[in-house]
């Protein structure tokens, strides 16, 4: 069935847009009057993800490391400070750190 200007118009008075109401008739087979009237479901939302910066991350590792003198310090610097912790970590014989 084709969309009429009163359908579109109908819709959109119950918060459905054009692309919503089009699909619900031409891909779903919804009738007329289900795809203009049937509200639109709320998707349940995920649980917010605790997203943790770069700086953050790499401050995070040198703490387990024992190093805590990171204030003021650009991602930079604590990223080299971390990579020269992680090798005196890894090896008794890098002396020349």
């Amino acid at each position: 069935m084709k969309l009429k200007p009163e359908h579109i118009y109908q819709a959109e008075q119950n918060g459905i847009d054009y692309r919503t109401l089009n699909t619900r008739v031409k891909q779903h087979n919804w009738n007329i009057d289900r795809a203009i009237n049937e509200p639109i479901k709320a998707k349940p939302r995920s649980q917010p993800v605790e997203v943790k910066s770069d700086i953050e991350h790499v401050i995070d590792e040198l703490n387990a490391l024992g190093y805590y003198d990171t204030a003021g310090k650009s991602l930079k610097e604590l990223s080299t400070k971390l990579a020269l912790h992680q090798i005196k970590a890894e090896s008794s014989h890098n002396t020349w750190f």
